[in-house]
């Protein structure tokens, strides 16, 4: 919120803002590592900024990744595509938000993407603990 932004202004460099998901609330969190390289931005990270059209979009802190907020009806999953540097949490997980480059909505609805993308990047596994 811009009370948030505005306190943490104010608060001075060391201070930032962040959500913690909950179960509690809609929203996911999709962070994508090294979705740049050499000034060029990957072509799964394209994809998946495409699948999620309307989410909000921001460059991590990083510089060079990005993640990804909305909302949506996310299937039981895991939360890490190592091989492919991408996490994705609703619920457990704290995200500093860095508002780099940031476009989009996070109350965006994006329950169709999330469908399509669980079973090829975070598929559940046996014995392992899903993030819901």
């Amino acid at each position: 919120s811009q009370s948030a932004i505005k306190l943490a202004a104010e608060l001075g460099p060391s201070y930032g803002v962040g959500f913690l998901f909950t179960k509690h609330d809609p929203f996911f969190f999709l962070d994508i590592d090294h979705a740049l390289n050499e000034g060029k931005w990957s072509a799964l990270s394209t994809k998946l900024c495409a699948d999620f059209k309307g989410a909000a979009v921001e460059i991590s802190q990083s510089g060079t990744g990005l993640h990804i907020f909305g909302t949506g009806v996310c299937p039981e999953h895991g939360c890490k595509d190592q091989g492919n540097g991408l996490e994705l949490y609703t619920e457990r997980r704290f995200a500093a938000l860095t508002g780099n480059g940031a476009m989009g909505s996070a109350s965006t609805d994006c329950s169709a993407a999330l469908a399509a993308t669980v079973p090829i990047h975070f598929p559940p596994k046996l014995n392992q603990t899903t993030d819901k």
